[in-house]
């Protein structure tokens, strides 16, 4: 992976904790192009939960809950 697609994974990696969920709005604003996001769930970065919404993998397999929904929009997506 080149240096750029190198820290927009470190940038959103950071941003994105565990079991927390996102949306292709959310990666675009952060740089990271739909090509780059399937390369990052190919890589088990991100899991495709739905179309547009992904979920940076937990260390253990967990459901995802409605607390975790709320959290990720009031924590990353404002």
């Amino acid at each position: 992976m080149s240096a750029p697609r190198e820290e927009k994974l470190k940038s959103v990696l950071a941003a994105v904790p565990a079991g927390f969920v996102v949306d292709a709005s959310w990666l675009e604003t952060q740089g990271v192009s739909r090509f780059l996001t399937r390369k990052y769930i190919e890589s088990g970065w991100l899991e495709r939960l739905e179309r547009g919404v992904f979920r940076r993998p937990a260390p253990q397999p967990t459901l995802l809950d409605w607390q975790t929904c709320l959290r990720s929009l009031q924590n990353i997506m404002g």
